[in-house]
């Protein structure tokens, strides 16, 4: 039954939203704009995660003043030895953290402008999603957290093309989470407290440059009753 009215009060709020000229945007800093410090809340110095693999991230990524016409831009310096042909998860950065409400759905969209030299597979040359998180064991909540004190609990489907790249600005758009969820993704998604995008040039060599992310919140909230693969094996074991 909460959950239920948690629908309504989304659906409710997120229809006024619609009507509005203009949805607020909840990403905060989502154009690098901040005065002080442009990449304020975003996370790609992996240091202390302590994870090898990401051990010099941050050496990867910068913010331009311009790019291609955008003002405050993400740069991100992709290279075979740090994608999957050399056996690495690639080159990350994740937006910061903004507060989810359950039983609603959120639209994504930011532009994106890739110049890679190098890419022989036939997959887009990066990973665009979002994560749902909940606060680690022991984190005392508190405002604008640090993704180190999060732990991921819900990933969502994947954002724009994933053939080819973008040689111009290309808005990127996905919505968060699906319309119809499983009774397992209904669970895990119960415990998921913030969100955040996040991008990784994965493949080939180039440049991934990001800005103006946007998050707004939809219409309409999430249901249950989606039946996968592994609910249709169970019923016929019945």
């Amino acid at each position: 039954m909460k959950h239920v009215i948690r629908s309504l009060v989304c659906l409710l709020a997120g229809t006024t939203f619609a009507m509005a000229a203009d949805a607020p945007n909840l990403m905060i800093n989502g154009g690098f704009d901040d005065p002080e410090n442009p990449a304020k809340y975003w996370t790609y110095d992996y240091t202390q995660s302590q994870n090898s693999n990401y051990a010099d991230n941050h050496t990867f990524v910068s913010i331009l003043p311009e790019f291609a016409g955008h003002k405050n831009v993400m740069k991100m310096d992709i290279n075979w030895m740090k994608g999957c042909s050399g056996l690495a998860p690639g080159i990350r950065a994740d937006s910061p953290l903004i507060p989810f409400e359950q039983g609603c759905r959120y639209g994504i969209t930011l532009y994106i402008q890739s110049a890679f030299t190098n890419n022989s597979f036939k997959e887009g040359p990066y990973h665009i999603y979002v994560q749902g998180y909940q606060w680690k064991p022991g984190i005392k909540p508190y405002e604008h957290p640090s993704w180190f004190d999060m732990r991921v609990r819900y990933k969502g489907p994947w954002m724009g093309p994933r053939v080819g790249w973008a040689k111009t600005w290309t808005k990127i758009s996905g919505d968060f989470p699906d319309k119809q969820l499983s009774a397992f993704a209904m669970q895990n998604l119960k415990a998921v407290k913030f969100i955040s995008v996040h991008i990784c040039g994965i493949m080939g060599a180039g440049q991934l440059y990001i800005d103006d992310l946007s998050v707004v919140k939809l219409s309409q909230g999430y249901t249950g009753g989606k039946i996968t693969e592994d609910d249709r094996r169970k019923i016929k074991q019945k």
